[in-house]
């Protein structure tokens, strides 16, 4: 789908949102495209703290959205129809609600303004780190090349805010992580379990396995190598993390 078009839906879409002050980000392949990712995406992905009785109230009803049902109810998907049918934008709405679907403890991602060259619009996004969290988290389920994409151009674009972020979830340079040990590892999901590594870990060891030019760019960024290489393992694929507020939970582990 032409970016100008998800453009407008998500110009669209915020302007609402802020009408009625609810909190919200976009993420996802629009969030990387508008800061210079070079790929296709079809629709947009918000974060917003509402939940989804609200945002249906406010939806429902106005000519230009229409609900795709479904019965989930940390999500809500619509068709944006501003820019006509043949036009029409598949908007994701994820719920963060604190205190429930495993976040207890967490509180909504920091955001980044972004600032449409052309339109001189804004739009929140997640953070680079927070984008990077949500494309880890999302080669749990599936084999994207776009997820790559994104993942490389997060890591040269914000290698900074990156190690930051790995620093502070102690998986950075001052930490005893090694690349090879990671990478490397036979066992499943539950086994890293066994050895107390961390969410961000596991999904790191995941997203390696799968992609050689990965684990070189995290090199560059602080998690350490082995001298003698990395050597990833055959890894059978995870199932999809499809339970209620597993998306949500994923941008800020």
């Amino acid at each position: 789908m032409h970016y100008n078009t998800l453009l407008t839906a998500a110009l669209c879409t915020t302007r609402l949102l802020r009408s009625y002050n609810l909190h919200h980000a976009f993420f996802g392949g629009f969030a990387t495209t508008s800061l210079g990712c070079r790929r296709e995406t079809k629709d947009l992905d918000i974060l917003v703290q509402t939940s989804k009785t609200t945002l249906t109230r406010l939806l429902n009803g106005r000519k230009d959205w229409l609900e795709v049902q479904q019965g989930r109810d940390d999500y809500v998907a619509y068709l944006w129809k501003g820019c006509g049918e043949a036009n029409m934008v598949l908007v994701e709405f994820f719920f963060f609600r604190a205190g429930k679907d495993g976040m207890q403890q967490a509180r909504f991602p920091q955001i980044q303004s972004f600032t449409h060259f052309k339109t001189s619009a804004t739009l929140p996004l997640l953070s680079p780190w927070h984008l990077f969290l949500g494309k880890l988290s999302a080669t749990a389920g599936r084999e994207k090349e776009t997820d790559l994409a994104d993942l490389l151009f997060l890591v040269s674009r914000y290698p900074a805010e990156i190690e930051r972020g790995l620093r502070s979830a102690r998986l950075g340079s001052r930490s005893a992580v090694a690349l090879g040990k990671m990478f490397t590892a036979k066992s499943s999901s539950a086994g890293l379990d066994r050895r107390g590594r961390s969410e961000i870990q596991q999904m790191l060891a995941a997203a390696g396995r799968k992609w050689p030019e990965l684990r070189m760019a995290l090199v560059r960024v602080g998690v350490k190598g082995t001298r003698s290489g990395v050597h990833a393992t055959a890894c059978a694929p995870r199932a999809p993390r499809l339970e209620c507020g597993a998306v949500q939970r994923g941008l800020v582990c």
